[in-house]
């Protein structure tokens, strides 16, 4: 694989992560008990997000060492964008 290749599918499992770290920060959300802060922090699907925007970080960082960031961000932010709307 050339090296803009590798880039652009780096990008690609970002987005991914990105879109399903939101949604499931979201799931957090709706099955939320009243716990306070430390609820939010066990909750598993919170866990998950976060875990999600953790490993797209170094997918995104990864990227950047092959792509501009003035291209990969865009496409990284719609991406997401786009996969969490399906």
């Amino acid at each position: 694989m050339t090296g803009k290749l590798i880039g652009w599918v780096l990008v690609l499992i970002a987005s991914v992560l990105n879109g399903s770290g939101s949604l499931l920060l979201k799931q957090s959300r709706l099955k939320a008990t009243d716990d306070g802060l430390m609820g939010l922090l066990l909750n598993p699907w919170f866990i998950g997000g976060l875990a999600c925007y953790g490993i797209n970080v170094i997918f995104f960082a990864k990227a950047l060492e092959k792509l501009p960031e003035s291209v990969a961000y865009p496409v990284l932010a719609g991406a997401s964008l786009a996969l969490i709307t399906m």
